[in-house]
């Protein structure tokens, strides 16, 4: 492990550990360029990159439970998915299996590096059936990634 969050922003918090593992730390070598969230690059912009890219994002609404004698303690879990876009098959297939590796490093992560307990990506989901048909020729997967976290908020 040689990246840390600060952020309490889930999607932030995985860019941060993407992003900030060197490329010699990623097990097949190749390091997406952007990692960055969803919303920062277009259709075009992602169908033509000719190197892999993962993009970031929230898929749905986390659940906030809070509990305890006065409700102080918040139990909070997050679903982010990972995204990536690469030129060809074997590289997509490289990449999200690297992003895995890298984020399973975090699974009990117990706030050592982040502000999360736990961090624990999925298999890869293969996604081109979500893409229109010749609208793009990159091979794209996705990776789900769960964070969890408690907290104390001391109302």
């Amino acid at each position: 492990m040689s990246a840390t969050s600060a952020s309490d922003d889930p999607v932030q918090t995985v860019i941060d550990l993407l992003s900030g593992t060197a490329e010699a730390d990623w097990p097949g070598g190749i390091k997406p360029d952007p990692i960055e969230p969803q919303w920062e690059s277009d259709f075009r912009t992602k169908s033509n990159r000719s190197a892999p890219a993962a993009y970031v994002y929230s898929p749905e609404d986390g659940s906030r439970e809070q509990f305890g004698a006065e409700y102080e303690t918040v139990d909070q879990t997050e679903t982010v998915r990972v995204v990536v876009w690469a030129p060809d098959e074997t590289a997509t297939n490289a990449v999200s299996s690297d992003a895995i590796a890298i984020l399973e490093d975090y699974a009990n992560d117990t706030r050592e590096n982040t502000e999360w307990v736990t961090i624990r990506p999925s298999p890869v989901d293969d996604r081109r059936a979500e893409m229109l048909a010749r609208r793009a020729d990159q091979a794209v997967v996705a990776v789900d990634v769960e964070l969890r976290r408690d907290d104390s908020t001391g109302t």
